[in-house]
């Protein structure tokens, strides 16, 4: 007999579905049964363990009566039956084996346990990931293993980092609902293309960790790239770069570190003007 297994990547363990436990077999793991509750719920063994069932169907070996034994052959050898059409001495001789074979009872091989085959056809691992769940397929899937990814939790979690992490550069407003849909960024809607915000609300299936893996990096990717640029809202046009272009001129000419250190401030208050001009249009 051979039932499928998942292993269970790095636990050294397997997952048997509940499919692939009969309710009509016995089966044991180290010689204790396993109860038909858990049958039903599907089971985890070690790949040490040994698994075994006991065939319910019995295996005629003959027939005895006391220290008397017949094999099968023997015995069908002489037969007890006849009918009206019969000849008498067909007759007579059914009679008298019926009269030898008196007592004689079935002997039936001695049931004894029998190895279970395991076949791996699918694994599970830890997912590393707080947004993927790594699922069990229902009974006749041809997946076993799938991965869930809770999108709208991953977008959240990165919104929530991001704000975090550039607070002193921006204003990032509280989440409406726990969805980043209409989240603002320095008053302004930082996530504006409706459809795929419709789509993060539900959540993705994949049948490879790897796969569930790179969609949770590429959504972050995507929050992070929508989110810097209400952060740092706009380049710098080009008759600034001509103008921030010759301050560095002017400071790599300094003839003197005190000459250096005048014109490297003038030219972190001229950004920073720059910067709350931005600002205050961003606002108006």
């Amino acid at each position: 007999m051979k039932i499928k297994v998942i292993e269970i990547i790095g636990k050294e363990s397997f997952l048997i579905k509940s499919s692939e436990l009969s309710a009509n077999t016995d089966f044991y793991i180290n010689r204790e049964i396993i109860p038909n509750e858990l049958k039903s719920q599907g089971i985890t063994i070690k790949n040490n363990d040994v698994i075994e069932y006991l065939p319910k169907n019995k295996e005629l070996i003959g027939y005895e009566k006391g220290i008397e034994f017949l094999t099968i052959d023997e015995y069908n050898s002489k037969p007890q039956n006849y009918s009206s059409e019969s000849s008498e001495e067909k007759v007579l001789r059914a009679i008298a084996n019926r009269k030898e074979l008196e007592g004689f009872e079935p002997k039936y091989k001695e049931i004894d346990f029998e190895n279970v085959e395991i076949e791996i056809y699918g694994n599970v691992q830890d997912t590393n990931s707080n947004f993927i769940h790594c699922g069990i397929t229902g009974r006749w899937s041809t997946t076993p293993v799938v991965y869930t990814v809770n999108q709208n939790a991953i977008a959240v979690d990165e919104y929530k980092k991001l704000r975090s992490k550039y607070s002193s550069h921006a204003t990032f407003e509280d989440l409406e609902r726990n969805y980043i849909r209409f989240a603002k960024i320095n008053g302004n809607y930082a996530f504006s293309d409706h459809s795929w915000l419709d789509e993060i609300r539900n959540e993705k299936i994949f049948i490879s960790l790897e796969e569930a893996t790179k969609h949770e990096k590429e959504l972050r990717e995507l929050v992070k790239k929508l989110a810097l640029k209400k952060v740092f809202p706009e380049k710098i046009n080009d008759n600034k770069k001509i103008i921030l272009l010759s301050h560095l001129k002017a400071i790599k000419k300094a003839k003197t570190k005190s000459v250096m250190d005048e014109m490297l401030q003038i030219l972190i208050t001229d950004i920073q003007d720059y910067q709350k001009g931005i600002e205050l249009k961003e606002r108006t």
